[in-house]
């Protein structure tokens, strides 16, 4: 429905307008389309696309968000409204509708016929010609889509092969032309052998779990130690050749939950006594501290707020006790 973009703003698909009325409501506006057999692409289509899926009670892979459609309202051929159980109507909009393959909408007319599994039918740029199972897929241009200048290619043949060597092999042997790297560490090979290697932000993220109800992680301060202590940037570069961004949330810069403002917070934030100010730092410890040994001492009366106690830079010339009388009676 909408076109996902690397700014994280979409662009036009099938919908070309899109908003969110209240927490629990979406609502599209649909282009004038057609399916590639004809059928005209509207409101009711999608609603019956939609609503076919959630009846599918057997299915109990459906994600939250789409189970919390409680209905969908078609005022006019261009126009979808869909109520939530949930507020996950901004869900809907920045990720549901530019990424899941549930939502596919399929010409009413081939739905009905029955064939939608061995006859697809949609609205897209391109259509099924040929299909061989565990073999290829092959894909024509559809001539009824509504943006012709999209249409950059004649066809596209999908072609099975494992990931890996596999694939490689068939990229260097002229099989295939575009191939999917899913291990970063050919990259290099890719490259000496002539092709070239394009890449693009992506949602993946890739973190260390710590358990921090038992064992070792349970302490705070050892949780901060693995921070200080992971090689960050030797990880990227053994893990992912290079190719990962370092970050400390748990969605990348092109996710719409992104908070760019956090780019701007410091590393570490420390607190200067003597000072009493709070400071910040892009490394610790900060740029141009340096270690200083300082001593604790008293004449004997370092036992209150008032008492005498020091801290000092010079070692105390004798060392003295201290006494503190406690009475839980009298506290």
């Amino acid at each position: 429905m909408i076109h996902d973009t690397i700014d994280g703003k979409g662009a036009p698909g099938l919908a070309t307008k899109w908003a969110t009325p209240d927490p629990q409501t979406v609502e599209l506006t649909l282009r004038t389309a057609k399916f590639a057999d004809g059928t005209p692409f509207n409101s009711q289509a999608v609603k019956a696309a939609w609503e076919r899926l959630l009846a599918a009670t057997q299915v109990a892979t459906i994600p939250p968000e789409i189970k919390a459609v409680t209905s969908i309202d078609t005022p006019d051929d261009t126009t979808v409204r869909v109520h939530l159980s949930q507020p996950v109507a901004q869900t809907w909009i920045d990720d549901t509708l530019r990424n899941s393959f549930w939502l596919g909408v399929p010409s009413p007319a081939a739905a009905q016929a029955g064939t939608l599994n061995t006859k697809p039918v949609g609205a897209g740029p391109y259509q099924l010609d040929n299909y061989q199972e565990s073999q290829k897929i092959t894909l024509k241009k559809n001539p009824r889509f509504y943006d012709p200048k999209a249409q950059k290619l004649a066809g596209v043949e999908l072609i099975e092969a494992a990931a890996g060597q596999s694939s490689l092999t068939a990229l260097q042997g002229g099989t295939v032309d575009l191939i999917v790297l899913a291990d970063p560490s050919a990259i290099q090979t890719v490259k000496s052998a002539g092709f070239v290697v394009t890449s693009r932000p992506g949602i993946q993220v890739s973190d260390f779990g710590l358990c921090v109800s038992d064992g070792p992680f349970a302490s705070k301060k050892a949780r901060q130690a693995i921070q200080y202590a992971v090689d960050r940037k030797g990880i990227n570069a053994a893990a992912s050749a290079g190719q990962g961004t370092q970050t400390i949330l748990r969605v990348t810069g092109v996710s719409p939950l992104y908070n760019k403002a956090l780019e701007k917070m410091p590393k570490v934030k420390y607190f200067t006594m003597g000072m009493n100010k709070w400071q910040s730092a892009d490394t610790w410890p900060p740029a141009g501290a340096a270690p200083v040994t300082m001593y604790l001492g008293s004449g004997g009366k370092a036992n209150s707020l008032y008492g005498d106690g020091a801290l000092s830079a010079a070692a105390p010339s004798a060392d003295n006790s201290d006494n503190f009388v406690y009475d839980p009676a009298n506290p």
